[in-house]
């Protein structure tokens, strides 16, 4: 699916997923990463998140799901934790009033992502735009350390 690799965006000093040091994204561990999509989509008024995971890393995936709603809570609680910038824009939005509903399902989860402020909603699509441009580098990356 995606190597395991901290990718930026060029000339940015910190980069858009840094899983060694992100609180958030430490627990995705390279071992499920590669039995997991991870997919964005835009919606007129914020963003669906679907991951799709392979039912013998359903365990692995909703630990990792456990632990970083625990991290969110702390950080919703205002501890300062390190995150990447993924991770900062998207809180970024929640502090401007976005709305979040996760849904687990059988085969991983469902996120909406909505607001009703127009600029939360265009750094939305913005953010999911980001990341998939990321994950396509690491999958690309994967492809070529493949070889």
């Amino acid at each position: 699916m995606c190597a395991w690799v901290t990718i930026g965006v060029a000339g940015d000093e910190q980069p858009w997923f840094d899983m060694a040091n992100c609180s958030m994204c430490k627990d995705v561990s390279p071992a499920l990463m590669h039995k997991m999509s991870w997919n964005h989509y835009d919606l007129s008024n914020g963003i669906m998140s679907v991951s799709v995971v392979q039912a013998d890393a359903m365990a692995d995936f909703n630990a990792m799901c456990a632990s970083m709603e625990a991290t969110g809570k702390k950080l919703a609680a205002g501890e300062k934790l390190p995150l990447c910038r993924a991770c900062q824009t998207y809180g970024s939005y929640m502090a401007k009033g976005m709305k979040t509903e996760m849904v687990h399902t059988d085969f991983g989860s469902v996120r909406l992502s909505t607001a009703s402020d127009p600029e939360v909603v265009a750094g939305l699509h913005t953010w999911a735009a980001t990341t998939r441009a990321e994950m396509e580098k690491m999958e690309k990356a994967a492809t070529q350390g493949a070889h």
